[in-house]
């Protein structure tokens, strides 16, 4: 058996996507920042093989930090992925998405998706992250 990780199934409306998170910790604050405001989300947990769910989810953030790299987030629809990596871009700024109209949280959304698309890559660094939150810390301060 490989490395295990895991994983939450977080589910909203009755959408639900898969994300692996390192600890319970990220799931619960992850889904905080990401719902609330919305109707009431469920966390499901299991212990699942990294290896059987990489074909199936076509997206990840992997850490590229670490003294490992290891992959900390599983997503399977692109939507999702852009909201999870705005969402982490604040948190890493110190910033919060309230604070923006919802006209200019689209046009950073709508940005990201493009530059995303521009890695080349469906698997995105966090380093790559941490710098688009600075870049976004240092335009708040602006």
């Amino acid at each position: 058996m490989g490395q295990t990780i895991t994983l939450y199934r977080v589910s909203l409306d009755g959408q639900r996507d898969l994300i692996a998170f390192l600890g319970e910790q990220d799931a619960q604050t992850y889904s905080t920042i990401l719902f609330s405001g919305y109707d009431q989300y469920m966390i499901l947990e299991s212990e699942t093989d990294i290896e059987d769910i990489k074909g199936e989810y076509t997206y990840t953030i992997c850490d590229d930090l670490g003294e490992i790299p290891f992959d900390i987030v599983f997503i399977r629809d692109k939507k999702i992925r852009n909201v999870f990596i705005l969402t982490l871009m604040f948190a890493m700024a110190g910033l919060s998405i309230e604070n923006y109209d919802l006209t200019a949280a689209r046009n950073l959304l709508t940005q990201l998706s493009s530059d995303l698309d521009n890695l080349g890559t469906d698997d995105i660094p966090l380093s790559y992250i941490q710098k688009q939150a600075a870049k976004l810390r240092s335009v708040a301060m602006a």
